[in-house]
């Protein structure tokens, strides 16, 4: 196994783990000062989350793009 898959594997899984750390702080704060209950504050953490991990997925994808392009032109 090469060691820059497992490093990006525990990079990743430490991103999520603070993502989800995030979220629930951050809805649980927006619930406590609307004096809301449990579910709206999990549909927000469950949002905030979403919403997270697609914008660091979606980031992974365009340097995956922008690298494979380059690979591309320094080829020829």
């Amino acid at each position: 196994m090469n060691s820059m898959t497992t490093v990006n594997k525990w990079f990743i899984y430490a991103l999520e783990a603070l993502f989800a750390l995030l979220a629930i702080l951050k809805s649980m704060d927006i619930c406590i000062a609307n004096h809301w209950g449990y579910i709206p504050c999990a549909a927000i953490a469950i949002a905030i989350f979403a919403s997270l991990y697609c914008f660091l997925r979606l980031c992974f994808r365009i340097a995956g793009f922008v690298t494979n392009k380059y690979v591309d032109v320094y080829k020829n």
